[in-house]
């Protein structure tokens, strides 16, 4: 009985875990005309992003990577997915767990900047040398 239980605590797990990964990777219309309105301003465009996931088990952010163009995709009627574009390939990105540098070595949530998150378990910002 002990090994169907934690058999079903390790399921439970990683399906919670699998929950939170995906927390802003599809998103509604009022997040994704927010990050168009922050897309149009030039936002992203030219800028470095990182990837950081702490919820996921990440032990620390991935990149920077550079931002060369975003593209939007329509998943359905209510929802869009965004991509960076980084050398030249377009990079599926969940918004709650990348950040876009705003000042020289400080990486802003895009999540955050979008109010698609509000008090989700990441950082609003991440500070790199």
């Amino acid at each position: 009985m002990g090994n169907k239980r934690l058999a079903l605590a390790c399921i439970a797990s990683l399906i919670s875990a699998g929950a939170l990964a995906d927390q802003c990777a599809w998103v509604a219309p009022n997040v994704s005309a927010r990050m168009d309105q922050l897309a149009d301003s030039g936002q992203f465009t030219g800028k470095r992003y990182v990837e950081y996931c702490k919820t996921c088990g990440d032990n620390e952010p991935r990149g920077p990577f550079n931002v060369s163009g975003i593209k939007k995709k329509r998943v359905d009627a209510n929802y869009s997915e965004y991509y960076f574009v980084t050398n030249g390939k377009d990079k599926s990105v969940d918004l709650a767990y990348v950040f876009i540098e705003t000042r020289p070595g400080v990486f802003s949530n895009v999540g955050m900047m979008t109010s698609c998150l509000s008090n989700l378990d990441t950082s609003s910002e991440i500070r790199l040398k």
